[in-house]
This record gives structure tokens, sequence and C-alpha cells, in this order.
């Protein structure tokens, strides 16, 4: 594993605008195959932002298109720029990386005995030895519960916030665990947890259509999600913001990609925000990614990135988020200056994502990365092999578009959604 200062040297990609015109061909095609109503794009390029395109409907009723101005739920990936919140803190001397969060924390405490190994390095590399639970937001008008609560007694069918291993033992992805980080940082900060990260990470870097509160002018640009089937989901909103609650826009998110590479005017990586040192830091891989979570994850987890190295040598980090709201990810080569962002409004976002990668690391010369390899693989052998191959590989791509974003371990829809699928038309 290499680090992010310490990859070999990239050889120059072609010209960006063969890339542009590849992804205008095969994201429409893809969109008529898998049903997705609407895709936003963005790329980055010798570390800025050079292009985003937004493709289809943000609404099927009203018709009203995708734009690089409309806003999507991107689910886990409000982890990574959480991440960049706890390590603000961190750089200030606030907190120490390597302390038990209980140190920081009065309105709760994590269950048990002694919990002085859960420490804030090992929430942000979900390495602490907690439970997953899922969160998938709260419906509209639903009455919020407050973050203690969650942590205690959970919500819907998911459970409070607890211990299952030892601590450092191995990884295991939780929403639980960047939930206790979303409490540390209103804990140390003293305010609430979305006006600390608009005024610390959003706003400083440029990410002026991004927030993670339910704000008039998100509301107006939110894309509506949908089913397989095409049967629209309500906005879920959440309290657990930290795992799981950002609301961006391709463009904005692609900014937040490109801050943590060295800019093309030199800018270094932080932009200002973080050290340098400390963005290569959450880049590293912090803990190692085992069994048959390694070939559909990554091969590593950072500070708020799943890790990993190329085919070609160069290193890679990337996150992918989805529930309800929507299935997206985003890669970057930080030594390289590249990186893509792919928002999408459907479950089965899934399979679009993983062909626009394909198309960019083919264009990168890099070979594919796990999670789209592991996606195109499972799409392969559901359409060339016989019935019982082919099952299994469907339940390789439901486990990817509904259960990895979220760490779960069995796919199910809590009985919220369901009840109100029931009613839905």
């Amino acid at each position: 594993l290499f680090l992010a200062g310490c990859s070999p040297a990239a050889p120059n990609p072609p010209d960006v605008s063969l890339l542009i015109q590849r992804l205008d061909a095969l994201i429409p095609a893809r969109m008529r195959a898998t049903g997705a109503p609407g895709v936003a794009v963005a790329l980055i390029h010798d570390g800025e932002v050079v292009w985003s395109k937004g493709y289809g409907v943000a609404d099927l009723a009203s018709g009203k298109p995708v734009t690089p101005d409309s806003v999507f739920g991107v689910a886990s990936i409000s982890k990574t720029v959480t991440a960049w919140g706890v390590m603000k803190l961190v750089e200030s001397g606030r907190v120490d990386l390597d302390a038990p969060v209980g140190n920081y924390l009065n309105r709760w405490r994590l269950p048990g005995g002694d919990n002085s190994l859960v420490t804030i390095r090992r929430l942000l590399s979900h390495s602490a030895g907690l439970n997953t639970p899922e969160y998938l937001g709260h419906l509209p008008g639903e009455p919020l519960p407050g973050i203690e609560d969650v942590l205690a007694f959970g919500y819907g069918e998911a459970a409070g916030v607890q211990l299952e291993r030892t601590p450092g033992s191995c990884f295991a992805y939780s929403d639980g665990g960047y939930l206790i980080l979303q409490l540390l940082i209103e804990e140390v900060s003293g305010e609430d947890f979305s006006q600390y990260m608009q005024r610390e990470i959003l706003t400083p870097l440029g990410m002026n259509a991004s927030s993670f509160q339910w704000r008039p002018d998100i509301q107006a640009q939110l894309v509506t999600s949908y089913s397989e089937r095409g049967t629209p989901f309500p906005h879920y909103q959440f309290v657990e913001k930290a795992p799981a609650g950002l609301y961006t826009t391709a463009p904005d998110l692609a900014r937040f990609i490109a801050a943590g590479m060295k800019g093309p005017e030199g800018e270094p990586p932080g932009r200002g925000v973080l050290k340098p040192a400390t963005v290569e830091l959450m880049m590293t891989p912090a803990v190692e990614i085992r069994g048959v979570e390694r070939l559909i994850y990554a091969q590593g987890y950072g500070l708020g990135y799943f890790t990993e190295t190329l085919p070609d040598g160069r290193h890679l980090v990337s996150h992918m988020g989805g529930n309800l709201n929507g299935v997206t990810e985003f890669a970057a080569i930080p030594a390289s200056g590249e990186g893509i962002v792919v928002l999408t409004s459907s479950i089965a976002g899934h399979e679009l994502f993983a062909d626009v990668l394909h198309a960019w690391t083919n264009w990168l010369g890099s070979g594919d990365f796990t999670l789209p390899r592991a996606i195109r693989f499972a799409r392969q052998v559901l359409f060339s092999v016989g019935l019982f191959s082919g099952a299994a590989a469907l339940l390789i791509l439901l486990r990817l578009a509904v259960a990895l974003p979220r760490g779960q371990r069995a796919l199910r829809m809590p009985k919220n959604r369901l009840a109100w699928l029931r009613k839905a038309p």
C-alpha cells in the first residue's frame, strides 16, 4: 500500500475532452438500460474541477432537468466530509486522535465497561469494534429524535450503538461510529454539527450549494429518487448527519475531492482548511480490509477514505454512498490530480456508476479498482451463466446496491419504508 504522496509518477492521460465525449455517449445509454432517471457527473483534472454535467430529469412528474446545480443526498460520502471536520479539531489541539472518545462526551456514554480503546482514530477508520446500525433517514413529518436517543436506543430497525468486538481487531463498517463523531464535534465545538461543518469545511472550500442542514435552497434543488420500478421515494431527512446526511451537487463534491490534491497553481492539499500532512494521513490505510469484503469494498480504509493500489501501482481513494435517496460514488488518484464524481437518483445507480468509473480508469490506463470491478463481474456472471449462478450474481448486485453503502450484512428494508411503499402508487 502506498501513501498518497509516494505513489509512482502517473503517465500523462489523454485529452480530457476524449473522456467527456465518451461519457456523453455512455451515460444516456446506461440510463436507458438501468432506468436511472437522473445523473450528475463531475471531473477533476490536474487538481481542479474541469467539467460537470447533468443528464436526465430531477423529477419525472415535472420533467425538471438535472443540471450541475441539482442537489443529491450522497449518503455515506458524508463520512469523508465529516472526517475533515474531525481532523480540523485534531489540528487545533482540541481533541487527541488516539484518545478515548469518551473523554470528550457528556451527553451520551458508550455502554459497557472499559471503553478506553474506542479512540477517535478507530472511529474514523471503522475499526473501533462497534456494531453496524444503518441509518436510512426519517420520513417527512416524522418527529426527529435526538442524537443521544439514536445512539442509546436506535431508531426503527437500527439498534443502539454498542461494542461487538475488540477495538482495533478488524474493519467493521459502522454508521454508528460516525454518529458518535457527530456528537463529538457538537460537544467539543459547542455548536450544532451542521453549523460547524458549514463554517469550518464547506464554506472555506467553496461548497456553497452544499449543506448538512435541510435548508429551503437545498429543498428547491433536490432531485427525487426512484426505485428500480420508477416509484418515487420521499425526501428523507437525517438526524444522523455525519454518517449519511450531506446534500451536495456534483461540482461542489468535486471541489471537495480536488481539495485533497495539489492544485493546478501549486495550491497544497487541504487548501488551507487542513494541513497537507493531515490529508496524507487520512488517505493512508489505517486498517486492512480482509476476507470477502476486500473483494467488494477496497484493500483498506484510512480516516474517511477507502484506499487501494491500482493495477498500475497508483494509489486511489474513494467512497460510495447509497440509500433510498440514490447511489453515489467518488474516486480520485491524488498524486495524479485526477478524480471523478458520479451522482444518481436511483437505487439501481450502482451499475451505471460502475460503467462510468470503468470508462474513467480505462481513459487513465490504470485498470479498474475494486468496487466497479466487482459490480461489472457480477453482471457478467448474471448474463453469461445458468440460473443458479445468475441468481447468486443478482444477490451480489442487490447487496452492493443496498447493503454495501450502509455496511449492512443482510438485505432488508426498515418497517417505516415498507409502510410508505405499500401506500405508494
